[in-house]
């Protein structure tokens, strides 16, 4: 019989094992506990900001010229809130200074006729005229908070030109042009808005001071 070495059906003592080699695709080894993941390609974020290997949060690549001109909008979005809100108060003391005037215009003409009701005392006359005046002047200024004043816009020429010299310009250069506009617009807003509100506060103002007037010319009459 021959030796089991020399036979084809046992064991070759000089074939060796091949290691098992990981793919990229494996997983890795296991780390210690409490070790910070290392990000692989599989879970890298794909957005445009950097990611710090190490763990820290991600980090923004560009600057802060989107947040200025939305700043800038927003002041003038609120410039435009302002104005609404200052016409339409405005309306309002207009509607009331001209009803409590017609009011007045009307005792006025009953005191006033040959076989009248009643008559006004002297000084309650005084204080319904100066009630007058004061709601008349009231008007005026509240109906100066609705004028047409000029507020400062982009030119259509301006507009022209910057679409197109700078149409292929970087988005930082396009943000600063249209930050430099919504600026003016905002200065400009700011301060037609701001006279309109001395207007208003005037006129209301001077509407409490004729509504004291005549509550004194009722006071004396009584």
């Amino acid at each position: 019989m021959g030796s089991p070495a020399a036979g084809g059906g046992g064991p070759n003592p000089r074939r060796l094992e091949q290691p098992t080699r990981l793919r990229a695709s494996d997983d890795p080894l296991p780390q210690e506990e409490g070790a910070k993941p290392v990000p692989t390609r599989g879970n890298v974020p794909s957005t445009g900001a950097s990611v710090d290997l190490q763990g820290g949060p991600p980090t923004s690549s560009g600057g802060g010229s989107s947040i200025y001109v939305a700043f800038l909008r927003d002041q003038v979005s609120r410039q435009d809130e302002r104005k609404s809100s200052f016409e339409s108060r405005g309306i309002t003391v207009i509607t009331t200074a001209g009803a409590l005037a017609a009011l007045l215009f009307g005792l006025t003409a009953l005191s006033t006729k040959a076989h009248a009701a009643f008559t006004i005392p002297g000084s309650a006359a005084h204080a319904l005229q100066l009630a007058l005046v004061l709601f008349t002047l009231a008007a005026a200024l509240a109906l100066m908070t609705n004028l047409p004043l000029v507020y400062q816009e982009p030119l259509t020429r301006d507009v022209r030109k910057l679409l197109d010299e700078g149409w292929d310009s970087a988005p930082a250069e396009a943000e600063r042009d249209v930050a430099w506009a919504e600026l003016g617009v905002w200065e400009s807003a700011k301060h037609i808005n701001a006279i309109k509100g001395w207007c208003l506060a005037g006129a209301l103002g001077l509407e409490v001071l004729a509504v004291v007037a005549v509550a004194v010319a009722v006071w004396i009459v009584l």
